[in-house]
């Protein structure tokens, strides 16, 4: 039996979706977009409404050029930041409005070019100014170009500490980044209320996942990327409401699948053929012994 290569040629002669995504409208060369409207060239994200050039972000309006940002209004060039409007050029900022050239400032409106400031307004490059004296500052500043603004935020920025790791409410989550509501994940980035995981990119609302990328919504997962909803699984690419499913690729709403391509609400399939439950149980121990899976 030759199980690998088998599944391997599967995949290979399986004709594949072109892009994936539903419950969305006007939302040209996208993929991974739910839920959206009038968007364009973006990817891996949902609940957006005209927004261009977005890449793994979430419920944003009216945005241009974000990544890893959620529910932004009006916002441009920006990365990593949550619930901002008005602004540009911000990175790894949250509840900004109003604010231009930032990085790492919290609860905050009218600033430019700042750093690290929590509850303030009317500063520039963490210069306190009047309400009049910032707006006529700001009419000079627009003059110059945006590259001119990055580099003395990037020279303002070298006065003061780095920090080592961006988490917030984690519990026991070493040597990971931008983990957010989670505790015992082990070398995990851009990971929100997971716990009991390891090297895991990406991932929302999962527990006892191991070396997965994109997953959300799932539980025991091992080896798998872009999967939601499911439980039990491994070796799995893009898929969607799974439960006990091993070396699957754009599978949906099924059951005790191996092997398998482009299947939807199906149970006891091996290689894309049917079995009964107990045909299907015995076939899977022949495989697993021949894969070295431990039985």
């Amino acid at each position: 039996m030759r199980f690998l290569e088998d599944y391997q040629e599967l995949v290979k002669t399986s004709p594949m979706i072109l892009r994936m995504g539903r419950r969305s409208e006007k939302v040209d060369y996208t993929d991974r977009i739910y839920r959206s409207r009038q968007v364009y060239f973006s990817f891996d994200g949902g609940n957006h409404l005209s927004c261009a050039y977005l890449y793994n972000c979430w419920k944003c309006t009216d945005c241009v050029d974000l990544s890893y940002s959620r529910e932004c209004e009006l916002c441009w060039e920006s990365s990593d930041c949550l619930k901002c409007y008005g602004s540009s050029y911000l990175d790894n900022c949250q509840n900004l409005t109003e604010c231009h050239f930032c990085s790492h400032c919290r609860a905050s409106s009218n600033l430019f070019g700042c750093f690290g400031l929590h509850l303030k307004k009317h500063c520039i490059f963490n210069r306190q100014y009047s309400k009049k004296d910032y707006q006529q500052k700001l009419v000079e500043l627009r003059k110059q170009s945006a590259s001119e603004h990055l580099t003395k935020l990037k020279e303002l920025i070298k006065h003061f500490p780095a920090r080592g790791s961006h988490q917030v409410h984690t519990e026991n989550c070493d040597f990971g980044d931008y983990v957010v509501r989670s505790n015992n994940c082990y070398w995990c980035f851009d990971t929100i209320e997971s716990r009991d995981s390891a090297y895991l990119t990406w991932s929302q609302f999962c527990t006892d996942c191991f070396d997965c990328f994109d997953i959300y919504r799932s539980e025991l997962l091992w080896e798998c990327r872009n999967l939601g909803h499911s439980y039990n699984c491994s070796f799995v690419n893009s898929s969607d409401h799974l439960q006990d499913c091993h070396f699957c690729t754009c599978c949906y709403r099924s059951k005790h699948l191996f092997g398998c391509v482009n299947l939807y609400q199906a149970k006891y399939c091996i290689l894309n053929q049917q079995y009964s439950k107990k045909d299907y149980l015995e076939k899977i121990q022949e495989i697993k012994k021949e894969l070295d899976w431990l039985v």
